[in-house]
């Protein structure tokens, strides 16, 4: 057994998706393929230089071996069992000075995905490390959000190319339609900063906690 696969069977987050009701039926796939890498992040408070060079190099090695693969169906999850959190807005605070922490190394070698725009504002806006574009979903025990809710925090790294891919089959549409009908059986209602692809920034919904539109900046500062 490889040690993804020893991760993999030790998070919990594993579990929760594996559960029959579990609204995003995206993940359940990626699940059901064995196409989740996890990896251990140690603190999401610890963003020094040597620790930060670390995650990336192991977040490095499993974007190279997706690229390999000609399925979409891949997700990366990092755990960090050494962070409590408190509240929604600790982990958000959290989670946005960790993706800058981990976008200040990553720009010194590598430019932004140019299939996506950099500007956080823009609704074509996504996360983008080693040129490869994600869609990030942060987890952890204080979220709002039942399929939010793990035991430890995690931050999901998810290809944006699958949304692109699902457009261009046509079959975006159903998908999402299937989820939110999940996951107000789920969850008791529907997420609030649910929106469609494409219709708004992504960041709205990174860190799970529902934000003013119209008053909440996302922090996140790209490099040119």
């Amino acid at each position: 057994m490889d040690n993804n696969s020893n991760l993999a069977e030790e998070s919990q987050i594993n579990d929760l998706i594996s559960e029959q009701s579990y609204p995003c039926i995206m993940a359940k796939k990626v699940s059901q393929l064995d196409n989740i890498h996890y990896l251990e992040g140690d603190d999401l408070q610890d963003i020094s230089t040597n620790k930060i060079k670390k995650i990336l190099s192991n977040l490095y090695f499993q974007i190279d071996e997706i690229s390999k693969s000609n399925n979409e169906y891949h997700s990366i999850i990092i755990e960090f069992k050494k962070t409590q959190v408190e509240s929604e807005i600790q982990f958000e605070k959290l989670l946005w000075d960790y993706l800058q922490a981990l976008h200040d190394e990553d720009a010194k070698t590598y430019h932004w995905n140019k299939a996506v725009d950099k500007d956080p504002n823009s609704d074509f806006f996504s996360f983008s490390i080693k040129e490869e574009a994600f869609y990030i979903i942060g987890m952890h025990p204080k979220s709002s959000r039942a399929p939010r809710r793990s035991k430890y925090p995690a931050l999901v790294f998810n290809r944006h190319s699958l949304f692109q891919k699902l457009r261009e089959k046509g079959i975006y549409q159903k998908v999402k339609e299937t989820i939110r009908k999940r996951d107000i059986i789920f969850s008791g209602d529907l997420n609030p900063m649910v929106q469609d692809f494409g219709g708004s920034s992504e960041v709205l919904q990174y860190s799970g906690r529902a934000v003013d539109q119209e008053k909440w900046t996302c922090p996140l500062n790209v490099k040119s």
